[in-house]
């Protein structure tokens, strides 16, 4: 029987087997393996069934309209029929449905906004009655609630997924993921309790209690809809069929909402779907961008084919176009296309790989300057140093600075000429259409590039382009579009994309001083970690948590995990090493990695700086990386998002390694 000639009393006796039949009694593991083995549209009724209320529920939260709620329902396990052979964990595939109905629904929320905006304004003091402000503060509450469920850890956001949204019990969220249920019970107090500080901090104060009744009380608002499961089941079916989201299967809204949203979540792996002709559009508009950008902007951005390979589409292959790396730009204060990190790692760590492997084979050249800082890529696993940037622009000999985007395809620094600073300008080296791009971005210092790849935080020193006023500011990633922000000092994004961690720029052994800034509000909260001091610049280690130097009257004394719950009273989660563990040296620039969890970090013992590694777990004193010494200075070290690499800037221009060789790194016997 095919697609077209079933009707809604076939569907319903098929629905009415879910409690009983054999697909009822199968977990949505063996339900997705039918699926994409077989092609089986019973076990994709039975999925649809089983998770529709909770994905309904997301849409329902975030959407007034309620078209526009069954358009994200529908693209939404549209979405999981173009994926499902690539959900990493299949046992989860409510976890994964949640964050994709998530995403959905924020995009959605985005066309709506500009749909309104084109639209006549509304009377401003047009009378709102107070049972309807009412619902729409729950209303709003409730969009809260998912965004911030939604920026959870997995490892906390999969158990509020399982019992919040899936109405199972902690006993049967413990068998289904293998865990004690003390595990279960502690990880959801875990998740309340930092939904609940993120909660304040946006100025949401909840009693007692009340944040778990909230999320609890959203599998009300999850009835089922059978003529829209039914619609969606069959036109799943017909996409399957067909390979392809068209509108002669869905809605234009629809197929529109599918293919966004794939591009942004999934971009770099995009290579092997056939017939969307959206991913030539969208790389092509952004070289149109780009290269107007490039042509006659204020910044005055150039790029630089770094393969001396000829680029398609342009007339001498000088020219070539840094297409976006990532999605997801937020628009009026919300997220929109957000990845879902888990389902991402291994694709990112793929792009890092391509990336390194160009960086490798095209190392830089080194300057014949007798003053120079270079930039250099460390392969941490295999042990090998290659150059990767050493004066990029004629006269900029100093590179510093680093920053590696979260895509793990492009990496920032600044260049200067000597210690001029109002003259430094920002660069970009990015991985794009399979060769090396390099680009100006036009004046700044110290780079850092929001997690989904949009916006650029910088410093801008007083004098370094006409009119400008020193502070943080803000840029897309392709130099346009600047201003001002507020503050000063060494900015670097949150994992979370709202905030920048400002490091103040102090005079050793003077303490460093921290403050986190709102990006859309441009407020500043001074950052306090009780009874310590914070020495050399600190980077993020994971959502809410920093790496750091600790240390009391004016000494540095380890190097610890800082959670930020509270920035008035920031407390030490973990201490990675201590001065007195063996090996005392003077440490800074520590950067972590949450994927390895490892900390690696310049120390300096005797006037001899050299990289040290330390494993988290594992006590003794740090490694050294480097048998010999090469550098009178090493600063500004950054990590590749799979924690496989670092990039660090060093002076070790006096013992310059040749271009292609590697300089081994060894650990100290």
């Amino acid at each position: 029987m095919t697609v077209d000639r079933r009707n809604g009393a076939l569907f319903r006796q098929i629905h009415g087997l879910f409690g009983r039949g054999t697909v009822a009694g199968a977990d949505e593991g063996r339900l997705l393996e039918r699926f994409v083995s077989r092609g089986d549209e019973s076990a994709f009724e039975a999925i649809v069934s089983r998770f529709g209320p909770m994905v309904l529920g997301v849409c329902r939260r975030m959407l007034d309209d309620p078209d526009d709620v069954e358009d994200a329902f529908q693209a939404t396990f549209l979405i999981l029929v173009r994926k499902a052979s690539r959900v990493r964990d299949r046992d989860l595939l409510g976890n994964w449905l949640y964050g994709v109905a998530y995403r959905v629904a924020v995009r959605t929320r985005s066309h709506v906004r500009r749909r309104q905006r084109r639209e006549v304004a509304r009377v401003e003091d047009e009378a709102v009655p107070a049972s309807e402000s009412r619902a729409g503060e729950w209303l709003d509450l409730r969009r809260v609630l998912d965004e911030e469920v939604s920026r959870l850890p997995e490892k906390y956001r999969i158990p509020v997924c399982l019992c919040y949204f899936q109405d199972q019990s902690y006993e049967e969220a413990a068998q289904r993921l293998q865990w004690p249920i003390g595990t279960v019970r502690s990880r959801l107090s875990k998740a309340r309790e930092l939904m609940r500080a993120r909660l304040v901090r946006r100025g949401v104060a909840l009693p007692a209690g009340f944040l778990a009744v909230a999320l609890q009380s959203t599998l009300s608002e999850a009835a089922r809809s059978p003529k829209l499961l039914e619609k969606t089941v069959t036109s799943a079916m017909q996409v399957a069929a067909a390979k392809a989201v068209s509108t002669g299967c869905v809605s234009g809204v629809v197929a529109r909402l599918v293919r966004e949203v794939m591009m942004s979540a999934f971009l770099v792996k995009l290579k092997w779907v056939s017939g969307v002709v959206l991913i030539v559009g969208a790389v092509g508009t952004g070289a149109l961008v780009l290269a107007r950008s490039q042509g006659g902007t204020a910044v005055g951005q150039r790029s630089t084919n770094l393969t001396n390979e000829p680029d398609a589409g342009t007339a001498n292959g000088t020219e070539n176009a840094l297409p976006p790396l990532r999605t997801g730009l937020a628009i009026n204060g919300e997220p929109e296309g957000r990845e879902d990190q888990a389902a991402d790692a291994s694709a990112t760590s793929t792009t890092v790989g391509q990336f390194v492997e160009l960086l490798k084979a095209h190392p830089a050249k080194p300057s014949p300057a007798p003053e120079r800082n270079g930039l250099y890529l460390l392969d941490v696993d295999r042990g090998d140093v290659t150059l990767v940037a050493d004066e990029p622009d004629p006269g900029r000999t100093h590179c510093g600075s680093s920053w590696w985007a979260a895509a793990g395809n492009r990496i920032l620094f600044d260049a200067t000429p000597k210690a001029n600073w109002n003259q430094t300008h920002l660069r970009s080296i990015a991985r794009a259409d399979g060769r090396l791009v390099q680009a100006d971005l036009g004046p700044g210092n110290c780079p850092s590039l929001s997690p989904d790849g949009r916006r650029i935080a910088f410093i801008m020193n007083a004098g370094a382009a006409p009119g400008a006023e020193a502070g943080v500011w803000l840029m897309n990633s392709d130099g346009s579009e600047r201003r001002r922000l507020g503050g000063y000092g060494r900015a670097k994004w949150a994992p979370d994309g709202r905030q920048l961690l400002v490091s103040a720029f102090n005079t050793p052994p003077e303490p460093t001083t921290l403050a986190l800034l709102d990006v859309e509000t441009g407020r500043t909260q001074p950052l306090t970690i009780p009874g310590q001091e914070v020495f050399s610049v600190p980077s993020w280690a994971g959502d809410g948590t920093i790496v750091t130097v600790l240390g009391t009257h004016h000494f540095a004394e380890s190097i610890a995990l800082v959670d930020l719950s509270n920035p008035d009273a920031a407390t030490v989660k973990e201490t990675l090493w201590k001065q007195e563990n063996a090996l005392a040296v003077d440490p800074s620039y520590p950067i972590y990695s949450a994927a390895t969890e490892r900390c690696i970090f310049v120390g300096e013992k005797r006037k001899d700086l050299a990289l040290y590694s330390i494993q988290k777990g594992r006590p003794g004193p740090p490694r050294r990386l480097e048998r010999v010494g090469h550098d009178k200075a090493i600063t500004d070290l950054a990590g590749s998002p799979d924690g496989r690499y670092v990039i660090f800037c060093s002076d070790r221009s006096h013992r310059p390694p040749k271009a292609g060789t590697a300089t081994v790194l060894q650990e100290e016997k």
